[in-house]
């Protein structure tokens, strides 16, 4: 998923209604539509509503290529909007915030050095 969200400038996560058909994913055109659905497929859906409705401008990312090994961290620009992207459910990618910019971390990058309210 990380190599999707640097070749698409976009922040992405999962509970992507693989469950459902393409044609049940297709009405999705509003959080409130995808809200509707994953509540009748998830439990919990909680991570995707902090990243849609938590996340704001300047706030900061970081993410892991795990193909590359490498750590990633980016900012949320001011024209930053939720997007539910169908070609992306197959990699469990949907959820997407798009314009974002990322940027390789220091070599020194690892999960103990993010700060936490990263």
């Amino acid at each position: 998923v990380a190599d999707y969200c640097l070749k698409n400038h976009v922040a992405a996560m999962g509970w992507s209604l693989r469950e459902l058909t393409q044609a049940e994913r297709s009405g999705i055109h509003t959080f409130l539509d995808y809200c509707n659905l994953a509540r009748t497929q998830y439990k919990s859906f909680d991570s995707v509503c902090r990243m849609v409705e938590d996340v704001k401008e300047g706030d900061l990312l970081w993410m892991r290529s795990r193909n590359e090994g490498k750590y990633y961290i980016a900012r949320v620009k001011a024209n930053s909007t939720w997007e539910f992207r169908e070609d992306a459910a197959q990699i469990d990618a949907a959820n997407q915030l798009t314009n974002i910019d990322w940027y390789p971390a220091t070599d020194k990058a690892d999960e103990e050095s993010v700060p936490g309210a990263v």
